[in-house]
């Protein structure tokens, strides 16, 4: 109960206001700081987990002899794509991520958009439009709001014997994205989930994580992704989880890890992690697409949702895998991006300077 207690004092103290004053002095040195007290009040506090590893995963969690079976989908056994994308109201972003996906995705792939019951009524005629301009899209209206984890559930199913790439309607694409990705996602047989960097994707922001990066003036969103995959050191380095804001799933995962949670998180906010550690638990990994970039608005159609569910997810989130917030910790500690994230800083900083003189 003390330990309990003194690690909730802690988490107030060291929270979101306390980062943010020391990310104001310190810089991202300062975040650092954070991360290793927490890590080392957590090891303390669950004192037979060693979270020490070269490889910056924990030992034990991505065992070699994981019985992953072999995908058996498709064409000579691999398996084909659908992009699914769920849908609900924000027409502006809906619009810009469904005009980046035809323009930038080169491979072949079927597009599954999943509307769930939007209240802004010029989504259907868009959504209607796009389909009856697109052959290889086609268009899902839920009768009634379901909610964001029962809405992906239900696109992983109708894509079949395919692997599915979860997109947000407030992203928008970058020139070659899923055939990198899906490359990513075939380098290795055990891999579950890939994720590529963004502006705003938590740990997978680039430059700064955990940040909102503005796209410098005179940039476009296009450039910036030209800019990544070339600084990109293609690493693909491991990673504790993925982030839904745009994800690949191998299908071989989610034949052996089954469904998103949607009676723990019906609106998401922690559905993905949730299915990662439980695909870790059964042998597979996760990596980081780190020559891919892909732009997330943040549209505000779920802010006011995830203001007041996003605590009480992560909260059962923490209770359903203790270990998480220990892997996320000593990954954020030992961050193989570091060196990459300063490359691009500097290359960043270093055009503001031209196009300031």
């Amino acid at each position: 109960m003390k330990s309990g207690y003194a690690g909730a004092r802690l988490r107030h103290i060291i929270g979101r206001f306390g980062r943010e004053w020391v990310f104001r002095a310190f810089g991202p040195k300062g975040d650092d700081l954070i991360n290793r007290i927490l890590l080392r009040y957590y090891l303390w506090r669950y004192p037979g987990f060693n979270a020490g590893n070269g490889d910056n995963v924990i030992p034990g969690s991505f065992p070699e002899s994981s019985g992953v079976p072999k995908k058996n989908c498709g064409k000579d056994g691999d398996p084909g794509i659908t992009v699914v994308i769920p849908v609900y109201n924000a027409y502006d972003a809906v619009q810009d991520c469904l005009e980046s996906v035809i323009r930038w995705t080169a491979v072949p792939y079927r597009l599954l958009i999943i509307d769930d019951a939007s209240t802004d009524p010029r989504i259907r005629f868009l959504l209607m439009s796009f389909a009856g301009e697109t052959a290889h899209a086609r268009v899902v209206f839920n009768d009634q709001n379901r909610g964001y984890t029962a809405t992906i559930n239900n696109g992983c199913k109708m894509a079949g014997c395919d692997d599915v790439v979860l997109l947000n309607s407030d992203t928008r694409v970058t020139e070659g994205w899923l055939t990198k990705m899906a490359a990513c996602a075939k380098s290795n047989p055990r891999i579950a989930t890939v994720t590529p960097l963004s502006n705003a994707a938590g740990v997978f922001s680039v430059p700064v994580r955990n940040r909102v990066n503005p796209i410098p003036e005179g940039l476009s969103v296009d450039d910036m992704g030209r800019l990544v995959e070339q600084l990109s050191p293609g690493l693909r380095p491991r990673v504790p989880t993925g982030n839904g804001f745009c994800m690949y799933l191998s299908r071989a995962a989610l034949d052996v890890v089954g469904d998103f949670d949607a009676a723990s998180f019906p609106r998401g906010y922690g559905e993905e992690n949730d299915f990662c550690m439980r695909a870790s638990q059964k042998g597979f990994i996760h990596v980081i697409d780190d020559a891919t970039f892909i732009y997330h608005q943040r549209s505000g159609s779920g802010s006011a949702v995830k203001a007041a569910v996003l605590p009480e997810c992560m909260a059962r989130l923490h209770r359903m895998h203790p270990q998480y917030r220990i892997r996320v910790l000593q990954w954020l500690v030992d961050d193989p991006m570091d060196d990459f994230r300063r490359r691009l800083q500097n290359a960043l900083e270093r055009y503001q300077r031209r196009k300031n003189d």
